[in-house]
């Protein structure tokens, strides 16, 4: 049996996590907004803040996070009546370091990793089938 790495692992809870949120198991959860996943991989310290801006009114959520901490942002990115564009900005020690474009066409969690001061990665949560 092989080991599960540390992002396989917060990948398929935030996975889950969404799934009951958005009502993809039986209408669990209060609200159709997606919630974003923020983790800490490295080994000091930081304040990080996301930014999320699109054809809505723009959301901001922050966290201070120790070494290997986590939080849940939940209700971060809104699903409206239509496919639309956002952009993701993330701020972390009071350095903006990160800025990506996403279209929302399906309901798919993120999880935004802070690797250390200078270095994010916004990652779009892509469900695989396995293998029978």
């Amino acid at each position: 049996m092989s080991l599960l790495s540390r992002r396989a692992v917060l990948l398929s809870g935030l996975t889950v996590s969404v799934s009951a949120t958005t009502g993809c198991l039986g209408g669990l959860g209060n609200s159709n907004d997606l919630d974003v996943r923020l983790y800490n991989a490295d080994t000091v310290k930081h304040e990080a803040r996301v930014d999320i801006t699109g054809d809505f009114t723009g959301r901001t959520r922050s966290a201070t996070l120790g070494s290997d901490e986590e939080t849940l942002f939940e209700d971060l990115i809104p699903i409206l009546d239509y496919d639309h564009q956002f952009t993701i900005t993330v701020t972390v020690d009071g350095t903006e370091v990160s800025t990506t474009e996403h279209r929302l066409e399906e309901w798919r969690p993120y999880l935004i990793e802070v690797e250390d001061s200078e270095t994010v990665s916004v990652t779009e949560v892509i469900t695989q089938k396995q293998p029978d």
